[in-house]
């Protein structure tokens, strides 16, 4: 009766995980691909935004000679190229995966700006998984339990994608006081 509860348990444990559901990045309905595009107001002058940006991707991105693609002040424009480690959870390990690939690009005008998030993709070294985070599956799964990450790997993606976009918008909301 004891091993009865047991396989009982486990069932109901196994169907409740495999019905998790997982957030995928915004897939753009002209592109289908994937795009992050947030336009937001701002206290601060065209001037005083791009410098709070390119300060904002200093900091963010920790190599930013090799990362920023273009920087032209005069038209408000930096784009770059970032990644992130993505870490999956992995029974009690949280496992590194590969890295999160995107551009990003960053255009500032008086008291707005708007920064979009594209180009997004997984790639993983070690085994042959990954591919645009808009494809229902990855390019190559190998094995049939890694086709099991790839929601995991877009929700995660999208999570740390979200959290990278409320960092720039809480530092271009920074006052910026010139008489210290």
């Amino acid at each position: 009766m004891k091993y009865l509860a047991i396989i009982v348990f486990l069932l109901f444990f196994g169907a409740a995980k495999s019905q998790t559901e997982y957030n995928s990045p915004p897939i753009d309905s002209v592109t289908n691909s994937v795009l992050y595009r947030y336009v937001f107001e701002s206290q601060n002058t065209k001037d005083v935004l791009y410098d709070l940006s390119l300060e904002w991707v200093i900091s963010v991105f920790n190599n930013s000679n090799y990362t920023i693609r273009l920087n032209d002040k005069e038209s408000g424009k930096i784009i770059c190229k970032g990644s992130f480690i993505c870490i999956i959870p992995m029974g009690i390990f949280n496992e590194p995966i590969g890295t999160i690939d995107f551009t990003l690009s960053i255009v500032v005008k008086d008291f707005k700006c708007k920064i979009e998030i594209f180009d997004v993709s997984h790639d993983n070294i070690k085994d042959p998984i990954g591919g645009d985070l808009s494809d229902e599956k990855p390019d190559y799964a190998g094995m049939g339990y890694k086709k099991s990450l790839w929601p995991k790997i877009k929700h995660y993606a999208d999570a740390e994608i979200i959290s990278i976009i409320k960092s720039y918008y809480a530092k271009i909301n920074t006052k910026v006081d010139n008489d210290w």
